[in-house]
């Protein structure tokens, strides 16, 4: 998780050109990567309920 925020912060101060290029070099078809975490096709899902 760390090396993940610390390539987020380095992501972060690239110019768009740069990210443009590395979404087409790893996503070309530029799928949506979260389209199956949550089910929201599910008629009988909640969301979670946090506790306090």
């Amino acid at each position: 998780m760390v090396e993940a925020i610390a390539r987020e912060k380095r992501i972060k101060k690239w110019l768009r050109d740069w990210k443009l290029k590395l979404i087409e070099t790893e996503n070309p078809e530029w799928r949506d990567l979260a389209e199956d975490w949550f089910p929201v096709n599910d008629p009988n899902w909640r969301p979670p309920v946090e506790e306090d």
